[in-house]
């Protein structure tokens, strides 16, 4: 098949798992090109497409050319209503769409009202997130990191509750934010974080992080905490690092991880960081990701919906 893929040229999770997407769509066989919607090529050699995916617009020009179309949800729910723009191009679009196709199966009673919508398992390039020796631990037993775009309600507040919970229990615990890239939510946090005294465990608060340091960066954790709820994001990255994910969003993908926060509050955080901590070696994370979250499963998954409506 050829396919062509439309996004637009951003620098965020959305763009970066569609470059996954295009990478192991390819190895399968098919020809890939991603282009933005006014038609720049940015990823692939140019091709007539015979099925075209959307990752955030579609190019008028495919609008009514009979090519099989499907939008990609890359967005949660509740957070494309919330933001004012996302749900709105969603309808739009939805009308031109043959089916949407979804990462996390707790989306699929909202979609399905909008559009036929197919559930694919969330992948994660693994090779590229694999666990790697050498590296410099961050301080910590355990070290827990929080890595995640803040937006809105979706910040770190009632995981830093749940740390000082599970600091005063294990005083060796340390917590790791990092990539706030907003400078109101960093002078916000901070000013909290100095005015609870929470320094003894909150030993990290940074700025933005590259794309190629976030394998290094969950390698250098014990567990990788989301505050995304009710879904869950790119988290499980973690996972593929060997390392221990958690987050009130996370329904284990399928499998029986045993970490998962049964709320979203701070005593349910607390109590599963500690559990997770005292039997760490419970779970092979990596083995874990291998099975659940393989994005070359991912790809042929997707690529068996393409054919049906060819």
């Amino acid at each position: 098949m050829n396919v062509t893929k439309y996004l637009r040229r951003e620098n965020s999770g959305l763009a970066r798992t569609c470059l996954e997407h295009a990478k192991y769509e390819e190895r399968l066989g098919h020809n890939i090109a991603i282009r933005e919607p006014q038609g720049r090529l940015l990823w692939g050699k140019d091709h007539q497409p015979d099925v075209y995916t959307i990752h955030s617009q579609c190019a008028i020009t495919a609008y009514h050319d009979g090519k099989p179309k499907f939008l990609v949800t890359h967005g949660e729910p509740l957070s494309s209503v919330g933001n004012g723009i996302s749900m709105k191009a969603i309808v739009e679009m939805a009308g031109i769409m043959d089916a949407f196709i979804a990462m996390r199966k707790g989306e699929l009673p909202i979609w399905n009202l909008i559009r036929r919508t197919y559930y694919v398992p969330k992948g994660v390039d693994l090779e590229v997130f694999r666990p790697l020796d050498g590296i410099e631990r961050l301080e910590g037993e355990p070290a827990v990191l929080y890595y995640e775009n803040i937006r809105g309600s979706r910040n770190p507040l009632y995981v830093i509750g749940a740390m000082a919970q599970v600091w005063r229990q294990n005083p060796k615990a340390r917590f790791h934010i990092v990539n706030v890239t907003d400078k109101k939510m960093y002078e916000t946090l901070s000013i909290l974080i100095k005015h609870c005294k929470f320094w003894p465990f909150v030993r990290t608060l940074g700025g933005p992080v590259k794309q190629q340091d976030v394998p290094v960066l969950l390698n250098r954790a014990d567990i990788v905490v989301s505050a995304l709820y009710p879904l869950s994001a790119r988290g499980i990255e973690a996972l593929a690092c060997g390392r221990a994910y958690i987050s009130a969003g996370y329904d284990g993908g399928d499998g029986k991880y045993p970490w998962v926060v049964p709320e979203y509050s701070v005593e349910a955080f607390a109590n599963t960081i500690s559990a997770c901590w005292a039997d760490y070696g419970k779970v092979n994370y990596r083995e874990y990701a291998e099975r659940y979250h393989d994005e070359a499963e991912s790809a042929k998954q997707r690529c068996e919906i393409y054919a049906r409506y060819l």
